[in-house]
């Protein structure tokens, strides 16, 4: 009967130590899975964060070309507006002085 219960007792403690390793290996194994998500979580957002910079770059480079060939376009535009402003200011002061130096009789 002694014999029974020691044997008992020792299929206990072989449990026992059994669901320990196994309860240490799944610990370790935890530890390990979080450490590598956190990893890679961790990557993932410097990659995203270079990412972001990179698109945020070219489209302000973008941006600034565009804004460039608007302003050139608004120069381009001014400086035939101020032209044709000219051109008619010309024709205005030739018609003025036109008037003024012809006799009256001439300017019907």
């Amino acid at each position: 009967m002694s014999d029974i219960l020691g044997r008992i007792f020792e299929a206990e403690e072989r449990a026992k130590r059994i669901v320990e390793q196994a309860r240490k290996k799944q610990a370790e194994e935890r530890t390990r899975v979080e450490t590598e998500s956190a990893e890679r979580l961790s990557r993932a957002r410097d990659e995203a964060r270079e990412l972001i910079k990179e698109n945020a770059r070219t489209a302000r480079e973008k941006a600034d070309a565009e804004l460039s060939e608007l302003r050139m376009q608004i120069e381009k535009d001014a400086h035939l507006a101020g032209r044709q402003n000219e051109e008619i200011v010309e024709q205005m002061v030739d018609e003025i002085v036109r008037l003024v130096i012809l006799p009256e009789y001439e300017n019907r």
